[in-house]
């Protein structure tokens, strides 16, 4: 039989040194000890209820390191930052005690990466520390090989069970992308092979007839330039034309007489035979306007930059869609969804001679997506580039050009993740995507009056997105999904906060005579999670839940790995026959190189006006 006084012993002792230990609260009047009833939302991966939007505590996260002044002190942490990885961190909280019926409530605060256990997570809890007035831990950073983006999720668990929480993103990969305001110098590349380029007239001369009304001009051939000896080097195609024959420039900016620098696309002409450089850059204009960029007039303006804007083609196809939106290979219930996505994209486009070779012509440049605030037009609604800096940082693009300059080649692409991440954390600053009603429809989400209305909206944190070619990965961090009641109440009733790392690949396949491309995504279990943020409408369960893979597979109709079939015959893409009709590989450099076997394309499957999305001009 046991002993009944030594256990008693015992669980005073351990009441004693629980007591002096303080459980992780400072022994100090202000910070007491008390525990909430039920202990469990103190271990790891417990789901833990959320105050709600009322209750408002104000969290700050800060590291101890070198700030401005050069001496080490606490510095707030900003989403995006860089932190060497593989290091342990000295981290403070600072938060401010919740209010319950005029009572002040003890607390306990914890700093996790968001995992569920021990074994697949990392949570400490910090102690407060009376003199500098913080809650501190030392917390064990891990390195790009587990989170690309590192979410840290602070709870700050009241003694009545519930909690304050806030996320915030730090990345553990350097020069993961580049910085707003920085022009990455190249980004992107494409070559065009010989048999490619020869193909182009039969696509072109069509078009042309239809838009002269008689065949005025006519494309003979297209070749990369030829710039050896005895040539001009600065051409990257070869058109003979109407009986001229002469080589296209592109730049991606001019010097003026004085020095100065103007950034757009410059079309120029050089080397042209049986003709003027006059009747080159005319026959070049006629093939040029309508036909690759809309509203390109060089003969107004020599200087023009390539601008895209996102909302209103966004517009358009959520408007054609007449039964919602719909994407080949998903399971997507029937929802009423809006997406607003406002922002422009900038083509800087210039020409590598170069490396323009007999079988291959070269050119490249970057992408930019401004600010709503920095994009220029001018009075005849032209865009203009922003201000920006020449990133000059080395992408080792150049180093990888082979892969798309070879015999299975003739459409090669090479894109920098240095570059695309830069674009997507641009993006997603303005993308909004809300579903309409959803509790009719997904009865996961249930509003608090049952007769009311809930819709959902969808943001991205911009510093929580990127993806890493060298390994495959995608990763969206801190994806807030907010639910909005309206009806008896009004408001947000809940906020949950999505962590996902997936891996994906991409396939091109026949299907008969349609050429597919592939787009699978796949999540890693152990590196996706869902936290409720703020809830007055009963989600705790959802808090730390492993629904993130169960929302795959209904995706994917039963498996986890959605597949995004992408018809590129639709677009106008006629493979090579008898070869492989393309191939993906990336490098070490963070580069995903594109090659795909095209022997023509069909203009009949081009949208009207040429087929180019890219417009430079109002009309």
């Amino acid at each position: 039989m046991r002993n009944v006084n030594s256990d008693m012993r015992y669980v005073a002792l351990m009441a004693v040194i629980v007591t002096l230990s303080g459980c992780g609260f400072a022994t100090d009047n202000n910070h007491k000890n008390t525990l909430a009833k039920d202990e469990s939302v103190y271990e790891i991966g417990s789901p833990v209820p959320a105050e709600g939007f009322n209750e408002l505590q104000i969290i700050t996260l800060s590291v101890f390191k070198k700030g401005a002044s050069g001496k080490s002190r606490y510095v707030e942490i900003v989403d995006g930052e860089y932190l060497t990885p593989d290091s342990v961190y000295s981290m403070a909280v600072t938060v401010p005690k919740r209010t319950v019926d005029g009572e002040e409530l003890d607390q306990r605060v914890f700093i996790s990466d968001g995992g569920w256990s021990d074994v697949d997570g990392n949570r400490v809890e910090a102690v407060y520390d009376a003199e500098k007035d913080m809650y501190l831990a030392d917390f064990n950073l891990s390195g790009p090989d587990q989170f690309l983006i590192t979410p840290l999720l602070v709870q700050v668990i009241g003694s009545d069970g519930k909690a304050a929480k806030a996320k915030f993103l730090v990345t553990t990969q350097d020069e993961l992308a580049a910085s707003y305001g920085n022009l990455v110098d190249r980004g992107f590349c494409m070559t065009l092979s010989k048999k490619f380029l020869a193909s182009l007239p039969d696509l072109i001369n069509p078009i042309m007839d239809e838009q002269f009304g008689s065949k005025i001009i006519k494309v003979n051939s297209i070749s990369p330039a030829n710039n050896g000896s005895g040539k001009k080097t600065n051409g990257i195609i070869n058109v003979n034309a109407a009986g001229v024959s002469f080589d296209v420039i592109l730049n991606d900016s001019v010097v003026n007489s004085s020095g100065e620098v103007t950034r757009g696309l410059y079309v120029g002409v050089e080397d042209v035979s049986s003709g003027t450089m006059g009747n080159g850059l005319e026959i070049l204009m006629g093939i040029f306007t309508d036909l690759f960029f809309k509203g390109l007039r060089i003969s107004d303006i020599p200087m023009t930059a390539l601008g895209m804007g996102l909302g209103p083609m966004i517009d358009s196809v959520m408007t054609s869609s007449e039964e919602g939106l719909s994407i080949p290979g998903l399971n997507i219930p029937e929802l009423e969804i809006a997406v607003d996505l406002d922002s422009t994209i900038y083509l800087n486009l210039k020409g590598y001679p170069e490396e323009t070779t007999s079988g291959f012509a070269v050119m490249g440049g970057s992408m930019y997506v401004p600010d709503n605030d920095d994009v220029i037009k001018n009075s005849k609604g032209y865009y203009l580039w922003p201000e920006v800096s020449v990133d000059t940082y080395d992408t080792m693009i150049e180093d990888g050009m082979d892969t798309i300059m070879d015999n299975a080649t003739d459409i090669g692409m090479v894109l920098s993740q240095y570059n695309i991440n830069q674009m997507l954390q641009a993006l997603m600053k303005n993308l909004n995507v809300e579903v309409k009603s959803i509790n009719t429809q997904v009865a996961l989400f249930s509003p608090k009056v049952k007769t009311d209305n809930l819709d959902l909206v969808v943001m991205i944190n911009p510093k929580g997105i990127a993806v890493d070619f060298p390994t495959k990965r995608v990763v969206a961090n801190d994806v807030k999904l907010l639910l909005i009641e309206s009806g008896e109440v009004n408001g947000p009733v809940s906020e949950l906060s999505l962590d996902l790392t997936m891996v994906f690949d991409v396939v091109f396949r026949m299907d008969g005579d349609s050429l597919f491309m592939d787009l699978s995504v796949e999540p890693i279990e152990e590196l996706c999670h869902m936290h409720v943020m703020k809830d007055e409408s009963g989600m705790t369960s959802l808090d730390h839940g492993k629904f993130v893979p169960i929302i795959f597979q209904y995706l994917g109709g039963g498996g986890s790995t959605l597949t995004i079939p992408v018809p590129l015959s639709d677009l106008g893409i006629v493979p090579r026959k008898g070869v492989t009709p393309g191939t993906v590989t990336v490098d070490d450099y963070g580069n995903c190189f594109l090659s795909m076997a095209v022997s023509s394309i069909d203009a009949t499957k081009l949208s009207s006006g040429g087929g180019c999305f890219i417009e430079t001009a109002v009309k």
